[in-house]
C-alpha cells in the first residue's frame, strides 16, 4: 500500500472523528450551560484542522518600512543682543551757507566778536573806503575798501595766524569781492596768536563805489570749514 492509499484511507475517519465532535457540541449548547465549552472544543477543533506545515507568517512591522521617526529639526542656537555699551551720537553736518559756500559759525555787527565756539572770535574793527593801486597779476585798480580786523585767543592754545583766510562780498547778490594784496594799507595775519592774545590786520579789497556800505567780510581759521561773517 501507497503513502497515498494510507492517506486515502485515513481520511474518512478523520471526517468521522469530526462529524462526531460537531454533534456533541450542539448537543451541550441545546442542554444549555456549556455554551463557553462549546466554544473551547469548536476553537480546538479549528486549529486541529488548520495545516500544521504551513509557514508562520510574521506579522507588520508597526513601522513602515523604509520609514524614519520625524525628526524635530534644526535648534538654533539664541544668539547674543546688541552690546550694551553706549554708542556716540556722531555731530550733526554743518549747514553750508549758499552765500559762501561753507558753514557758519556765528555772525555779528562791527565792533562786537563773533564766535568759532571754541573761546577764539573775530572782530570787524573798522571799514575805510579808499583807492586801490594793483601791481599783482589780476588785480584791480580802482575804488577798494580797507577793513581791520581783531582777532582774540581765550583758548589755551595758540593760533596759527598764518592759516587764516579773508573774504569779502558786497551787494544783495553776495558778489565776491577781489583782493588788492599789493594795495598800499594791506597788512595781512602772520605768526602765532598766543593764548590770551590778541592781533590785528588789514585787507584790502576792490568794491564798486556805492557798495561799501553792505559789504560783509568772512574770516575763517583754514583749519576749520566753518567761518564767522563779520556785518558792517
Amino acid at each position: 500500500m501507497t503513502n497515498d492509499d494510507r492517506a486515502d484511507a485515513a481520511e474518512p475517519g478523520t471526517r468521522r472523528r469530526k462529524i462526531i465532535a460537531s454533534t456533541i457540541v450542539v448537543a451541550i449548547v441545546l442542554i444549555g450551560g456549556g455554551g463557553a465549552l462549546a466554544v473551547t472544543l469548536l476553537n480546538q477543533q479549528t486549529n486541529a484542522a488548520a495545516p500544521t506545515n504551513t509557514p508562520g507568517a510574521q506579522g507588520p512591522s508597526s513601522t513602515p518600512s523604509g520609514s524614519t521617526s520625524p525628526s524635530t529639526g534644526p535648534t538654533e542656537e539664541p544668539t547674543d543682543g546688541p552690546s550694551g555699551a553706549p554708542t556716540s551720537t556722531p555731530a550733526p553736518t554743518p549747514t553750508v551757507d549758499p552765500d559762501f559756500g561753507q558753514p557758519v559759525a556765528d555772525r555779528a555787527s562791527s565792533g562786537k566778536p563773533a564766535s568759532f565756539g571754541d573761546e577764539i572770535t573775530a572782530t570787524r574793527v573798522s571799514s575805510k573806503q579808499t583807492e586801490a593801486t594793483g601791481s599783482g597779476v589780476g588785480e584791480v585798480s580802482g575804488p577798494a575798501v580797507a577793513v581791520t580786523i581783531k582777532v582774540t585767543n581765550r583758548s589755551s592754545k595758540s593760533l596759527n595766524l598764518a592759516t587764516v583766510v579773508v573774504n569779502a562780498y558786497y551787494g544783495k547778490k553776495s558778489t565776491p569781492a577781489s583782493p588788492v594784496e599789493s594795495a598800499k594799507g594791506q597788512e595781512p595775519f602772520t605768526g602765532t596768536l598766543r593764548a590770551g592774545k590778541s592781533a590785528n590786520a588789514t585787507y584790502v579789497f576792490s568794491v564798486p563805489k556805492g557798495s561799501s556800505d553792505d559789504l560783509l567780510v568772512t574770516l575763517s581759521k583754514g583749519t576749520d570749514a566753518s567761518v564767522v561773517v563779520l556785518e558792517p
